[in-house]
């Protein structure tokens, strides 16, 4: 694991594994009033984007077997979803 600190309001976390074909991948950024965090797993895929900045709140999130996703957003007065999954179809927005 790699530990970053560049400044006192910055964090930066860094993982990543490469072995056979897997990826394993984890960020995690603070930097003021963001928050962000990244998660990836290469086997047949899954996905997480999560995002904290002021009034803004953001999810994204995906699973690729036979496909499955999720949009989130909060910020301020707006709150925006988007759906999908995909065998058959369903979709949201």
């Amino acid at each position: 694991m790699q530990l970053l600190c560049e400044t006192p309001d910055e964090l930066l976390i860094n993982l990543k594994r490469n072995y056979s074909g897997l990826i394993v991948a984890l960020q995690w950024l603070y930097s003021g009033s963001t928050v962000a965090l990244q998660w990836l797993y290469s086997g047949s895929t899954v996905a997480l984007q999560w995002l904290y900045s002021g009034s803004t709140v953001a999810l994204q999130w995906l699973y690729s077997g036979s496909t499955v996703a999720l949009q989130w957003l909060y910020s301020g007065s707006t709150v925006a979803l988007q759906w999908l999954y995909s065998s058959s179809t369903v979709a949201l927005q």
